[in-house]
């Protein structure tokens, strides 16, 4: 939470157990690297912000002098690229391999229905993209995508409350949907579908084969490092989603 990651930037001890913890997981489990998921919510103090870039700083130089050849990722929001948050992009990508890009949760259970993963309309991954294009390199940056969707009634005012809202990994969604009509949505690239439970409409968004071709291809279009997936075995037993990342991004 943001008092715990409030507490280890801010103080020189913490960061440096933190470092020494990490780095003897890395060690102990025989690991290629580290990948930092501190997920600040709200606008973090300067100071914070400071400690953090120094935390990644001294985790980067320790790791890669007892790990060569180690590789050190952050997790960052689809916004950090432009808002003043816990990530100093450019501060960053000198200590950073890569940037694991969110770039999902736009529509989430707290809110209303739509698109987990816009490619467009007005909270979309090209336009967020771009903006850390301009603070760091395309070789710095991997593009996460969801395996997952979001299952909420179609009536809005029984949208407020997230205990109305389902989340559902690929392999449910697929085997659900195998009999239903996909509709697809022009604006986000996404695939929806609705059905009947209890007699109320309900809407699922998701993404499949289609929607993740489209943000593959935007990887190679821009040159980004790559693709990270949250979250790995959501799609079960179906192979259609490994056999497009062989398709996108090996068979080439």
């Amino acid at each position: 939470d943001n008092s715990t990651i409030e507490s280890i930037t801010k103080s020189d001890t913490a960061q440096k157990n933190f470092i020494a913890n990490a780095i003897f997981l890395a060690n102990s489990k025989n690991l290629d690297g580290v990948n930092i998921d501190f997920e600040y919510v709200g606008s973090p103090s300067e100071a914070a912000r400071d400690g953090f870039t120094r935390l990644i700083t001294n985790l980067s130089i320790e790791l890669k002098r007892q790990i060569p050849g180690s590789t050190l990722t952050i997790d960052t929001y689809l916004v950090s690229g432009s808002d003043k948050g816990l990530f100093n992009i450019p501060l960053l990508s000198e200590h950073t391999d890569a940037f694991v890009i969110m770039g999902y949760d736009m529509h989430t259970p707290n809110g209303s229905s739509g698109p987990v993963s816009a490619m467009g309309g007005p909270t979309n991954i090209v336009g967020y993209v771009q903006n850390y294009l301009e603070k760091t390199a395309a070789s710095k940056l991997i593009l996460a995508v969801p395996y997952y969707g979001y299952d909420w009634p179609r009536n809005p005012d029984l949208q407020t409350g997230s205990d109305n809202v389902k989340t559902l990994p690929y392999a449910e969604i697929a085997e659900v949907s195998k009999n239903l009509q996909l509709s697809w949505d022009d604006t986000s690239q996404t695939p929806f579908y609705i059905y009947k439970e209890n007699g109320l409409d309900r809407i699922v968004h998701f993404d499949n084969v289609r929607s993740l071709g489209v943000k593959y291809d935007f990887i190679n279009q821009k040159g980004l490092k790559g693709v990270g997936i949250w979250a790995l075995g959501y799609d079960g037993q179906n192979q259609d989603l490994e056999k497009l990342l062989i398709d996108k991004f090996i068979n080439l």
